[in-house]
């Protein structure tokens, strides 16, 4: 399965990891996803280091790295390229029957692992 750099991003960012422990996946379901949220950390730490360079490249040093107007576009121009940029991840498959407890917000930001057949 592919998916956008920013959309691990969001995932990684909305502690999703945490909000999963309500429900109640078995435990094949639970090993998947220790796996899967290892992966996505490690993604996560790469797509940081990589959004970290680029304010090193476009920002002014003497203010903190603030970018100014002028290199604001091609700082924007070169951070959507790598937000957008499809990553290779392992396929988890998370039942729906095993997701009692779990939020709407977090439910629809793992909408495209989540299968109605299981």
């Amino acid at each position: 399965m592919t998916i956008k750099l920013i959309e691990m991003k969001n995932i990684f960012d909305a502690k999703v990891q945490y909000s999963l422990d309500s429900a109640t996946f078995d435990a094949v379901t639970k090993w998947r996803l220790v796996k899967f949220f290892k992966q996505l950390n490690n993604e996560v730490e790469i797509f940081e280091e990589s959004r970290i360079a680029l304010v090193k490249k476009y920002g002014n040093p003497e203010k903190s790295f603030q970018i100014d107007p002028e290199n604001f576009p091609k700082f924007q121009n070169e951070y959507q390229t790598l937000a957008s940029t499809h990553v290779e991840i392992m396929d988890v498959v998370l039942p729906l029957s095993q997701m009692t407890g779990v939020s709407i917000g977090v439910m629809t930001l793992m909408e495209p692992f989540i299968s109605e057949e299981l």
